[in-house]
Formats: structure tokens, sequence, C-alpha cells
């Protein structure tokens, strides 16, 4: 895997080419993990954050379900992250451990 660091808090790891060839499926996994974090960054830099969501919401603004909407997606975006790392890190547990290296899934 390719590291590259959008800033000094997110690491992605991109596949290489070789790791594509070898573990197509696992490539999958990683690229979408990359798509997911790139998506995160550019939607939360659009969206207020929670705490000044709730300063808006106090003022007593309307029409702040967008911003709403808007947080769901990104704490959804952070589940499936999260589901991912697992899925990576038990892929990474039963590779080291079979020498013969067949994902059974």
């Amino acid at each position: 895997m390719d590291t590259h660091f959008l800033d000094i808090k997110e690491k992605i790891e991109l596949p290489s080419e070789r790791s594509i060839h070898a573990m197509p499926s696992t490539a999958m996994v990683a690229t979408l993990d990359a798509v997911l974090v790139i998506a995160q960054k550019s939607l939360s830099i659009e969206v207020p954050s929670m705490a000044e969501y709730m300063e808006m919401v106090d003022a007593g603004e309307h029409e702040l379900n967008h911003i709403s909407s808007a947080h769901h997606v990104l704490d959804t975006m952070n589940s499936l992250r999260i589901y991912i790392q697992i899925y990576i890190e038990y892929l990474h547990k039963h590779l080291t451990q079979n020498i013969n290296r067949n994902i059974p899934f």
C-alpha cells in the first residue's frame, strides 16, 4: 500500500499496482476507504461543525435540515470506514497466518 496524507490527522492508503494484481478484492476495499476519506474531507469543509450548528439552532435559524443530513452522512461514512478497517485488519491477520495466502471469501 502507498501511504498519502490529507492532513496531519488523516492517513489514506492507496493500493499499489502490485497489490492490485495480487489481491484485487483487497485493493478495491482500500480504494473505497480512500474515496470515503476524500469525500468526508470535502463534505466537512462545506458543513459547519456540530458546535456551530447548535449555535445556529439556538439563534433560531430555520431551514437547517441539510446541515443535519450532511452530519448524518458524515457519521455513516465514519461508521463504514470503521468496518473497512476491521475487515482489512482481519484480512491481514489471515494472510500472515496462512502460508498459501488463499483468501477464504
